[in-house]
């Protein structure tokens, strides 16, 4: 699946955004994610998304297109979505970058779970392979990343599911902050590898 670029239109408002503790966290989130391969490199940058809910609704920050998760902070990383128009595919956004291509998966989820701070997107083959031996939610069928399609399917398990699988692409953690995303995500690695060990 070779990554090529978004595939919504981006209004840039700004070239900065604000530095903000929780920012810095998603970072280290995303790190971690990239060091134990849940976020594996490509050509332009890594497979996955972070995202943590902003102050004022609908607003939220998230990785850029083609983030190479760096242990170091930096503002740059990231971005800062003010408005999504799903039926236009388009955004407003403050930032040096374009905005994930998932973005609009995080959007809709945002506004359809008020219960939900953050929302990690990793990709791990083996999990997205061994999902129903996990007992892991998969949605029905593939969408190319970055459509309307896979943001939908996304949004129709995340009403009722806080971690599932985009079938043969990656998986979605939701959390009521950043750490409880991330853990949730750790446990799920934690049973695979017991998974594995014993078959």
């Amino acid at each position: 699946m070779a990554y090529t670029g978004v595939k919504f239109t981006c209004h840039q408002l700004s070239p900065s955004i604000s530095y903000r503790d929780d920012l810095a966290q998603l970072n280290r989130s995303a790190w971690i994610f990239s060091q134990l391969g849940l976020s594996p490199l490509h050509d332009n940058g890594a497979y996955g998304n972070f995202s943590c809910r902003g102050e004022n609704e609908p607003e939220f920050f998230i990785s850029k297109s083609g983030m190479t998760p760096l242990e170091e902070f930096t503002p740059e990383q990231f971005c800062h979505i003010t408005a999504c128009d799903e039926e236009k595919m388009s955004l407003d956004y403050h930032g040096l970058a374009v905005p994930s291509s998932e973005t609009f998966m995080h959007h809709l989820i945002y506004q359809n779970r008020s219960d939900i701070g953050s929302i990690l997107h990793g990709h791990c083959t083996v999990m997205t392979r061994l999902a129903e031996e996990l007992g892991l939610p998969i949605t029905p069928r593939f969408f190319e990343y970055g459509t309307r399609e896979l943001a939908r399917a996304g949004l129709e398990l995340a009403e009722s599911e806080d971690f599932f699988i985009l079938k043969n692409h990656g998986f979605i953690s939701l959390g009521e902050d950043i750490n409880i995303a991330a853990r949730q995500t750790y446990s799920i690695l934690h049973q695979l590898l017991s998974l594995l060990e014993s078959s």
